[in-house]
């Protein structure tokens, strides 16, 4: 599991409404949330499965440092999606990972609840370049 919750993680977003992620994303579905990583793109898109009032969330870290969340604030049956621009590759050769898990967030209870994870995919598609 990631870190201890606190108030609001390193980098805290709202997700823009979206459609559903490209093909070639990486996603994980449970029965609350599905979410999906875009390595072409740095994208995180996030569905909210669950008719429940709460709202759907990817929370992520990265092996190279830095962690936040994309949440699904627009409600039950819609895509989100948050745009980023993560390091893919170390200059050791090692490609930085995406990890992240599904949690809902009720915004009226401040409550978060753990539902699935953690899943985990290499920031790039690609091999990175070792160093010589």
């Amino acid at each position: 599991m990631l870190a201890a919750l606190s108030a609001a993680p390193a980098s805290a977003e709202l997700g823009v409404a979206s459609g559903g992620p490209p093909g070639g994303a990486v996603c994980a579905t449970d029965n609350y949330v599905k979410s999906c990583f875009a390595q072409n793109g740095d994208d995180i898109y996030v569905y909210d499965a669950e008719k429940d009032g709460a709202s759907a969330v990817a929370r992520w870290s990265l092996s190279g440092g830095g962690s936040g969340f994309c949440r699904n604030q627009r409600g039950y049956g819609t895509w989100v999606k948050c745009d980023k621009n993560f390091t893919e590759c170390f200059a050791s050769g090692a490609n930085n990972t995406f990890r992240w898990e599904n949690w809902t967030y009720d915004a009226d209870l401040a409550d978060w609840n753990f539902i699935s994870g953690p899943y985990a995919v290499g920031v790039s598609p690609n091999r990175c370049p070792q160093p010589v």
